[in-house]
């Protein structure tokens, strides 16, 4: 299952790729994770990794592209799912960002049969916490 977003984020672009790349932040704007933590060492660049929770399920993020301050990508590894997300940033100017990331969610097992019952749900849920980040950004400067 796929699911696109867009946001424009009244930020620089190098300030919208730095939050998001470092995925520590996430913690801070989507309200369904916890216990971030960066587990690989050195600065926050590709391959870095990152441990996280989601709603009590264990997941493994590794920062698989990085191609400051354009796009970066995410692989994602938990019980239930895998997703791939990637993300562009484009400036519209130099305190205006657009983001456009898209996630491909790849259910294992049970999740395969609950995804289509839950997709509109969880389209609903990644666009609010999107939203949620443009605050977290905007409030950063």
């Amino acid at each position: 299952m796929k699911i696109t977003l867009h946001l424009t984020v009244n930020q620089p672009v190098a300030v919208v790729f730095d939050q998001i790349a470092d995925a520590r932040n996430e913690a801070k704007w989507n309200s369904t994770l916890t216990d971030y933590q960066l587990v690989s060492q050195g600065p926050i660049g590709k391959n870095s990794v990152f441990t996280y929770k989601n709603r009590g399920n264990e997941f493994t993020s590794t920062l698989s592209e990085c191609n400051r301050p354009n796009s970066l990508a995410f692989q994602v590894h938990g019980k239930p799912m895998d997703i791939h997300a990637s993300v562009l940033f484009e400036a519209q100017s130099p305190d205006v960002t657009t983001v456009n990331a898209e996630y491909n969610l790849m259910p294992k097992g049970f999740m395969k049969l609950l995804l289509p019952v839950f997709g509109p749900f969880l389209r609903k849920a990644f666009a609010k916490e999107f939203e949620n980040f443009k605050r977290f950004s905007e409030s950063q400067k």
